[in-house]
């Protein structure tokens, strides 16, 4: 088994399409690292934020969808 998890695997883990899968990366709900065009996963990551139901991510990820940018209007 590999330490890193492929697209369509984490796709088939959460019964999710792959492109569901790819707005989850590129939100950052899913930890993960951009290299080029290509993601890196890690398969330690990926069952740590499993166990965690992704809760952590997905409320940042919810507040930062729903918050209006900080600015500071000095």
């Amino acid at each position: 088994m590999s330490d890193r998890m492929t697209i369509p695997e984490i796709a088939k883990r959460l019964a999710l399409g792959r492109a569901t899968v790819y707005v989850m990366l590129e939100s950052g709900v899913i930890p993960a690292i951009r290299i080029g065009k290509c993601w890196l996963v890690t398969r330690y990551a990926f069952e740590k934020w499993a166990r965690s139901c992704g809760t952590t991510a997905a409320k940042r990820a919810q507040r930062d969808w729903t918050s209006p940018p900080n600015r500071d209007m000095n």
